[in-house]
């Protein structure tokens, strides 16, 4: 039996066959996607004796921290089906690590509202799974973004036998954190501050899922819905970004997913008269790229996250990364983007230095013009967007379908949309929560049904292109299916609501020349 097993549930140990934003489908309903169908989309990744061949890149940096106070026997990251193993009565601690364990995330809380999602449950099985008796004397620890959600509802830590809960950026203290678990000296909820410096984090020793690495921490746009705005930017030596790189090649993970909270932010430098107008770092992100591309194995590699205006501030740069990255007709290259809103005044409310180096003022403009600058170099945009953010109006919401409107008449576009409640966490912590029996009019439902009617229409104009491997009929014919299932039960929901269906402008005037 092992002194510190760390586990992670099923719906962060899938990549999705690979789908494009198949992520997004652990947040579905779990009464209303049955699981036989869930694990067909969402195999879990295989063991190797017992313990997972990949993991959250979160967990692997847990891992790795640990491994620094101690042993390599004593530390083991177990297949959830294989638990039993290695937990005994010597274990002193069973990690978790949470990313939405009770389905009250943005994603969660818009597809699964009034159910549970499979985040929810997949977590909540996991922690049932674990054996329980006077012979165990183990602490269960639970880290990750998803802590708030158990603060906030500590009845959960209760019945689930939850003894401590991490906040905060643990890699380089959990060693200390773990030992003074063991000896009974940290407090139920331990909240770390502060973080490592770039060169303190230590670089992980096993593959992660979906061959996820990290480049950068932090992000500085500011918005404030967001946690991540709160922690300082640091730039990982490209030795640590190459060697993590080459351990999941050698492991099979022929694509890499660079995760930023930015990606244009990387290396950003305070320059000029005003330091925040925010231009990026150009060179610095194109020897980034040129870097990972040029290691052995390398196939294909995708930003996790960018902002908007900076296809707008610097085209040549989207049109430059496109040729690093191989992008093309048949490679479409991908990346999540912060949408939030078609509304320039909630836009200057909540995160006015999103739009930099542009103003707030044209974002509508922006969003056009970017969304047209990616598309042209075979980029495809997954953008989020944001309903029931505080102060938001009618007015405000209108501005946003008026902007899917637009985006939608911009000739053979591709992108998603996703259609997020509002969380309040960050900045707006304290503020209420988007809550649909109270909140939902008839506005909001239509900004809603237009985003997932627009994701239908990508599905049947452009997910076969996106689609590889031997079960591409398969998959299509399910996305094809399952995107149709959510809209005519949206529609029969809003029909119950007693809202109508408002349909597209088909009039739209675009604000640029393409």
């Amino acid at each position: 039996m092992t002194k510190i097993v760390l586990l992670a549930d099923h719906t962060l140990l899938s990549e999705f066959r690979n789908i494009p934003l198949g992520n997004f489908l652990s947040c579905v309903p779990v009464e209303r996607v049955p699981e036989t169908l869930f694990n067909f989309i969402a195999p879990l990744c295989p063991d190797i004796d017992g313990q997972s061949k990949f993991a959250p890149y979160g967990l692997r940096k847990i891992e790795a921290g640990l491994l620094r106070d101690f042993r390599r026997e004593d530390i083991v990251v177990a297949h959830p089906k294989h638990v039993d193993r290695f937990i005994g009565p010597d274990t002193e601690i069973v990690g978790l690590h949470g990313m939405d364990p009770l389905g009250l995330g943005p994603v969660s809380l818009m597809f699964s509202y009034g159910n549970t999602s499979y985040t929810k449950k997949r977590f909540l099985d996991l922690l049932k799974s674990l054996p329980r008796g006077p012979q165990y004397k183990y602490k269960t620890v639970i880290g990750g973004p998803g802590m708030w959600q158990l603060e906030y509802n500590p009845q959960y830590m209760d019945e689930y036998h939850i003894d401590h809960i991490v906040f905060g950026e643990a890699d380089l203290q959990i060693g200390s954190v773990f030992k003074d678990i063991i000896q009974g000296n940290q407090p139920r909820v331990i909240k770390l501050r502060g973080g490592p410096k770039a060169d303190q984090i230590p670089s992980i020793v096993g593959p992660s899922t979906s061959g996820i690495i990290e480049v950068m921490r932090g992000c500085g746009r500011g918005c404030q819905f967001c946690e991540v705005t709160l922690r300082a930017n640091r730039y990982l030596p490209f030795d640590t970004v190459r060697k993590e790189i080459e351990l999941n090649v050698k492991n099979g993970q022929a694509n890499v997913w660079v995760h930023t909270d930015d990606m244009f932010m990387y290396k950003f430098e305070s320059t000029g008269k005003d330091p925040m107008m925010m231009n990026p770092n150009v060179d610095a992100i194109k020897d980034l790229f040129t870097m990972i591309m040029s290691i052995p194995g390398v196939k294909t590699a995708n930003p996790t996250h960018g902002s908007i205006s900076p296809a707008v501030a610097e085209p040549q740069l989207i049109a430059d990364l496109s040729k690093i990255l191989r992008g093309g007709p048949h490679h479409w290259i991908g990346i999540q983007q912060g949408l939030e809103t078609g509304s320039p005044k909630l836009m200057k409310r909540y995160m006015p230095l999103k739009v930099r180096p542009l103003s707030p003022d044209d974002w509508q403009e922006i969003v056009i013009e970017s969304l047209h600058n990616f598309n042209k170099s075979y980029w495809f945009p997954a953008y989020t967007l944001i309903t029931g953010l505080p102060e938001e109006t009618t007015d405000d919401v209108l501005e946003t379908i008026h902007l899917i409107d637009m985006m939608e008449a911009l000739p053979n576009q591709r992108c998603s949309l996703a259609p997020l409640a509002f969380v309040p966490i960050g900045v707006l912590r304290g503020n209420e929560a988007f809550n649909a029996d109270e909140m939902l009019d008839e506005a909001r439902f239509n900004f809603i049904y237009r985003c997932w009617r627009h994701n239908v229409l990508q599905v049947k104009e452009n997910m076969w292109k996106l689609l590889n491997g031997p079960l591409k009929g398969v998959l299509f014919l399910i996305s094809k299916f399952g995107s149709d299932v959510v809209l005519k039960g949206l529609e029969t929901y809003g029909r119950k609501r007693g809202f109508e269906i408002w349909k597209p402008d088909r009039n739209v005037k675009l604000p640029i020349s393409v």
